[in-house]
């Protein structure tokens, strides 16, 4: 599931955290939380900073002014800004969460983990954290995004979506637990009966993972047909050459049909089939999927990076 992090989540969550009364709001802070509410990064970050210049120690700003350097593409600062907050505050969850997401925001997902730990002692039923945290975890290939993903199903609004079980999936590929991958995989499908994602994934599970050409071939017909579809001759010309390789291994093997899709649902992206990759989907408050890449077909490793180019789902 691990969706990029996006500057819309980011307001949302900045304003819903510094303006809920859970800090005590100056009126000149208030003017930059409100600005931070409009996207006007530049004014609230010029407000920060002068409250910042007559208190250093003001959590709510030093908080709000990273927040703003951050969504201003200026990491550095942002993250300087950011660890003076979580240091000043170490059982603070605003602090603690914040930093970890500029780090996450800023590639740093081993570092981010620290902080967004310490955040999760402090609130466990927080959602964007254990979305952030189940994202940083996929990336690092670490057991305990299983863990954030399974919590995350208790939460109506993202129960029934698929990128949750294929980015589950992705986690049990790269552990080894090829079943439990599967399982995933098909109840992805399940909720989107006609993305192409899942089944790939799927085909991909089948082709390189459990060596089972047969059903590889079912699940990448099946995607062929639904590119033809949609009229993806890239895509298609990628599964086809996917599957007359296939077949060339396989010259006795009859045509395999494809597997049937539950009914309903809409049209998702895919990727190169043929590589020891499956895709991986995250979701954030944006919505938005994860993708997980290699690079060479038939690589044996599978990574979860985000928007990452050469996927294969």
């Amino acid at each position: 599931m691990m969706a990029r992090l996006t500057s819309v989540m980011a307001t949302v969550v900045a304003v819903t955290i510094l303006a809920t009364g859970c800090m005590n709001i100056p009126g000149k802070l208030k003017e930059a939380n409100a600005a931070a509410a409009t996207g006007n990064w530049q004014l609230a970050s010029d407000i920060t900073e002068k409250v910042l210049r007559k208190d250093k120690t003001n959590l709510t700003a030093r908080i709000l002014h990273g927040i703003c350097l951050q969504e201003m593409q200026r990491g550095d600062e942002a993250l300087a800004s950011l660890e003076q907050a979580a240091t000043l505050a170490p059982d603070n969850f605003t602090a603690q969460y914040f930093y970890g997401w500029a780090l996450a925001e800023n590639g740093r997902f081993a570092d981010a983990l620290v902080p967004l730990r310490r955040a999760y002692d402090l609130r466990k039923d927080n959602q964007d954290l254990l979305i952030l945290l189940a994202r940083c975890s996929l990336e690092q290939n670490l057991p305990e995004g299983a863990r954030y993903l399974q919590c995350l199903q208790r939460y109506p609004n993202l129960e029934a979506k698929p990128e949750l079980y294929n980015a589950l999936g992705v986690l049990w590929v790269n552990q080894g637990q090829y079943e439990l991958a599967k399982r995933n995989f098909t109840k992805a499908w399940q909720r989107l009966p006609q993305s192409t994602v899942a089944p790939q994934n799927l085909a991909v599970l089948y082709d390189q993972y459990l060596r089972n050409p047969t059903e590889a071939l079912k699940h990448y017909r099946f995607c062929l047909a639904e590119c033809e579809k949609t009229g993806d001759s890239l895509q298609g010309a990628k599964i086809r050459d996917r599957i007359l390789q296939l077949a060339r291994e396989l010259p006795k093997t009859p045509a395999a049909v494809p597997p049937a899709a539950p009914a309903g649902g809409k049209k998702a992206a895919v990727g190169k089939p043929g590589e020891k990759t499956v895709k991986a989907a995250a979701t954030g408050k944006t919505g938005k999927a994860t993708k997980a890449a290699t690079g060479k077909a038939g690589a044996k490793a599978i990574k979860s990076a985000p928007a990452a180019k050469n996927s294969v789902h």
